[in-house]
């Protein structure tokens, strides 16, 4: 678990994405680093929920429902944070922006 005593607060680290997932095509990269400050993480998934990222430690770094007919994926990162010098960050707005103007 994340908080401000352990390893995962305030922190770059390399997340490992599925390669079938949204989230990788968005990024296009099945290894990204990820600009974390968790102080909670998910401990169980909701229903259909899949994860499609994960930390080091186990920690799922992204969230994905497949068959949802529209673009559901959740990050438990801060993609904002680097996007500016990180395309595989940009990706994932530029993804967002182009499944809200239905392309």
């Amino acid at each position: 678990m994340g908080g401000p005593e352990r390893e995962h607060r305030h922190r770059v680290h390399p997340v490992t994405l599925e390669p079938d997932s949204v989230v990788a095509r968005a990024t296009g990269v099945e290894k990204a680093d990820a600009s974390c400050y968790h102080h909670q993480r998910v401990d169980r998934l909701g229903t259909g929920l899949r994860v499609t990222a994960r930390a080091w430690d186990g920690t799922a770094e992204a969230l994905e429902l497949p068959g949802s007919g529209g673009w559901f994926t959740a990050v438990q990162r801060h993609p904002e944070d680097t996007a500016h010098e990180d395309p595989a960050q940009q990706g994932l707005f530029d993804a967002l922006v182009r499944a809200a103007a239905g392309e």
